[in-house]
C-alpha cells in the first residue's frame, strides 16, 4: 500500500467516501426542490413584464439567467407580445411562455 503523506496522512478515506455519498444525496435532493419550486408558478400566478425580478423570471421553465437579463434590459414593454424583440425569444419559445406574463396591471 501507497504511504500517504501531507494533509492525506490524517484523513479517512471511508469517512470521505461516505461524506460524498452523503452531499451526493443531498445534490439530488436540492436538485428535486427547484425543480417543484419551478413547477409551482402556474399561469393563475402571472408575472408583470415590467416589475418581475430576474429570479421570478427564471421560475418560468425555458428562461435562464442570460434571457432573464436580457428581458430586463428591453424594458419597458408595452404588450407581452413586445418579448418576440428579445434576442432569444422565438416564436415558439413566445407561446410557450406567454401564459406566464401580463403587462400592467393584474
Amino acid at each position: 500500500m501507497l504511504k500517504r503523506v501531507g494533509i492525506w496522512s490524517e484523513s479517512d478515506p471511508d469517512r470521505i467516501a461516505e461524506l460524498r455519498a452523503k452531499q451526493r444525496s443531498e445534490d439530488q435532493e436540492l436538485k428535486e426542490l427547484q425543480s417543484q419550486v419551478k413547477k409551482t408558478l402556474t399561469p393563475q400566478s402571472l408575472l408583470d413584464l415590467n416589475t418581475a425580478s430576474k429570479k421570478e423570471l427564471q421560475s418560468i421553465k425555458g428562461i435562464g439567467p442570460v434571457l432573464a437579463e436580457r428581458i430586463i434590459a428591453g424594458r419597458p414593454y408595452r404588450t407581452v407580445d413586445d418579448l418576440i424583440n428579445v434576442k432569444g425569444i422565438s416564436p415558439k419559445k413566445l407561446e410557450s411562455i406567454r401564459p406566464y406574463f401580463i403587462v400592467g396591471k393584474k
